[in-house]
């Protein structure tokens, strides 16, 4: 999980000497920062100078948690120890904001598809001897995320940055097999902390096996493969000429079509 605190000067010299400053200041960061949780252990800074100010990437391993209040208590600590150092009085350091949404929690971005922010997942099925051809990216994936991510006690906000994934269908035409695979590139999702102590989504985690170590990939996991399926379901209902039908059938609704134009 990541936290990208800006940091705030009058030039841009000013700002370019913090940057080259950043390495050798590493441990102290680090030392403050895990100084407020037994679980976050923060791996690496990665500044970014953007004209008189110095964003910097703050990422950590937090264990089974999401960690996205967790990163952001150690990274405030950390930020207001610096502040008070005399090395901060050396590099004219005007204030230090939180963060700049260079991390873009809660929004899509390319950078956190290169970059995971959160957990990386993929999950693959076959399919014997069918072709559906080129699905592209995904079918309705976001369904399954925005549903777990509440069942489960996740940031429902979250599902924004989380929704992306790679859908790709494979035809083995010696086997006759269609193999499936999805990929989410970043997925802040936690089995401890925040909603997860609720009742009713800690006993959703409990009966999906989702308590303990580990227990932070298996949720992930189980998120993809249920997307997967759902993608799957629902191009083959595409192909077939059953997706309005059964959402017909089965929707909650029970006066048939009210739309009108």
């Amino acid at each position: 999980m990541t936290r990208a605190p800006v940091f705030w000067f009058s030039c841009v010299e000013d700002a370019a000497s913090f940057y080259d400053l950043l390495p050798g200041l590493f441990s102290e960061f680090r030392d403050a920062a895990q100084s407020t949780s037994r679980h976050a252990r923060l791996v690496k800074i990665e500044p970014h100078i953007v004209g008189s100010t110095v964003h910097v990437i703050f990422e950590y391993y937090c264990g089974n948690a999401a960690g996205q209040n967790m990163v952001t208590f150690a990274t405030q600590n950390a930020c207001d120890r610096f502040a008070a150092s005399n090395t901060a009085l050396a590099v004219n350091l005007r204030k230090i904001t939180i963060d700049g949404q260079l991390i873009s929690e809660k929004s899509l971005s390319w950078g956190n598809i290169l970059h995971s922010r959160g957990v990386a997942v993929m999950a693959w099925g076959k399919e014997a001897a069918t072709r559906n051809g080129q699905l592209g990216y995904s079918v309705n994936q976001a369904n399954v995320v925005a549903a777990m991510f509440i069942a489960c006690g996740q940031d429902a906000a979250s599902v924004a940055e989380s929704a992306w994934s790679h859908l790709a269908v494979e035809f083995d035409r010696e086997t006759e097999e269609l193999g499936v695979s999805t990929y989410f590139p970043s997925l802040p999702v936690g089995t401890v902390g925040g909603g997860t102590t609720l009742d009713t989504q800690r006993e959703a985690l409990e009966l999906l096996g989702c308590t303990g170590p580990g227990s932070k990939g298996r949720l992930a996991g189980l998120i993809a493969s249920f997307a997967l399926a759902l993608d799957i379901s629902t191009a083959a209902a595409i192909g077939n000429n059953t997706f309005a039908t059964s959402h017909y059938k089965l929707g909650r609704s029970t006066r048939g079509s009210q739309s009108k134009l």
